[in-house]
């Protein structure tokens, strides 16, 4: 391998490092510097206690921001398997809003993943996920599965269930 060969890749290896460094201080940071915290009983703030217990390892700690119907149809362990690989990954997360249908709220987040499988270049993408929750026991709970989890063997799809239409 010439000079000019080695510089080139010793200079790629850089920037992918700089930018791996920059995207966790972003995801630690919370982007703008400072994360909002949400009060703890509403839905904002059970989608992003949720986030944080999945992202810590936490799995009974999500496991409790299931719905009654969830928690009888889902294990523990289908949780622990389904966002495993959502820890793994660097995720950023960011509230698009909330609106209230019926007697749901639905919670809509903007999750960026970035990934890096050396020696390519660094793969972001975003989607946004919808969590619905309603008020069980006074609690916010999630009546259908939030993501990263995604399904339950225990689970049947009940039409009822399902939000309303949105204009």
């Amino acid at each position: 391998m010439n000079s000019t060969s080695s510089r080139w890749l010793i200079g790629a290896g850089a920037v992918i490092a700089v930018l791996v460094v920059a995207s966790v201080l972003v995801a630690v940071l919370g982007g703008s510097g400072e994360t909002t915290a949400f009060p703890e009983n509403t839905p904002e703030g059970v989608v992003q206690r949720y986030l944080q217990a999945v992202q810590d390892r936490e799995s009974q700690t999500a496991f409790d921001y299931l719905g009654a119907e969830l928690q009888e149809a889902c294990t523990l362990q289908e949780l622990r398997d389904q966002t495993r690989w959502s820890a793994e990954n660097d995720n950023r997360v960011i509230l698009e809003g909330t609106e209230v249908v019926g007697g749901q709220t639905i919670v809509t987040v903007r999750v960026t993943q970035l990934r890096v499988d050396p020696p390519s270049i660094p793969n972001e993408s975003s989607f946004s996920p919808e969590y619905i929750l309603e008020q069980q026991d006074g609690n916010w709970r999630f009546i259908q599965p939030p993501w990263p989890m995604g399904w339950c063997q225990g689970l049947t799809l009940d039409i009822e269930k399902l939000p309303l239409p949105r204009n």
